[in-house]
């Protein structure tokens, strides 16, 4: 699904990863993690190719940075589900119309848009709050959002940058246990993190960024 082949990057001379070999197969479900400014970030901004490595490739689904040209990036983008850290709402937008916006953008026809504007809400419990504007929605509400923004695309693969970031454990728990059930489906998910007691209370696959590397960490271990 995804894969980095010997790649470093730096931003002008500051060096933020060397020679990383990462794979995130087909479906799986994995835990970025490091200390801040490590770069987490950063890789996932490698994943979904609004950054390009210094040296090295990054391959993801079909796509190749090597040989990557600008006027296809939309069609990676439109397989990924990004949900940013600071969400991106549209404030000027009700929740339901915050999905068929990015949808319309994808080429959708307005049936489906508001088909599957309704099958993300409903999945992520959000459907009675389907006329409501992000600023009158709590933040776990407004996480649920962005996930829904994200799904509704019917994406190969979810990239969320601390999606519980500013959740407190409750509402943390309610996103995870989301961003599990999606990876049942069949969805790739990868979650950049810096709660260890989600990774406790889910455990997956985790990579932690130290040392300008990526290696493999026992959940256990945390």
């Amino acid at each position: 699904m995804i894969n980095c082949l010997s790649v470093s990057f730096a931003f002008d001379e500051h060096v933020v990863f060397t020679d990383v070999n990462l794979s995130v197969a087909k479906s799986e479900f994995v835990y970025i993690v490091g200390e801040t400014g490590c770069g987490k970030t950063t890789l996932l901004r490698l994943f979904y190719m609004d950054l390009l490595p210094t040296t090295g490739t990054v391959k993801v689904d079909t796509f190749s940075s090597a040989m990557l040209k600008k006027r296809k990036l939309h069609i990676l983008r439109r397989k990924l589900g990004i949900i940013f850290q600071d969400f991106k709402l549209l404030d000027d937008r009700s929740a339901f119309d915050n999905i068929t916006f990015t949808l319309q953008a994808v080429g959708n026809s307005s049936r489906e848009m508001k088909m599957r504007a309704t099958q993300a809400l409903t999945q992520v419990g959000l459907i009675h709050r389907k006329n409501s504007m992000p600023g009158e929605m709590s933040g776990g509400e407004q996480q649920r959002l962005a996930i829904a923004r994200a799904i509704a695309k019917d994406p190969v693969a979810i990239i969320a940058d601390e999606p519980t970031g500013n959740l407190d454990p409750a509402t943390s728990a309610e996103i995870v246990t989301i961003l599990k059930k999606i990876n049942l489906s069949g969805t790739t998910v990868i979650v950049a993190t810096h709660n260890y007691e989600i990774i406790r209370r889910f455990p997956a696959r985790t990579i932690l960024i130290r040392n300008y590397k990526c290696e493999e960490l026992d959940p256990k271990s945390l």
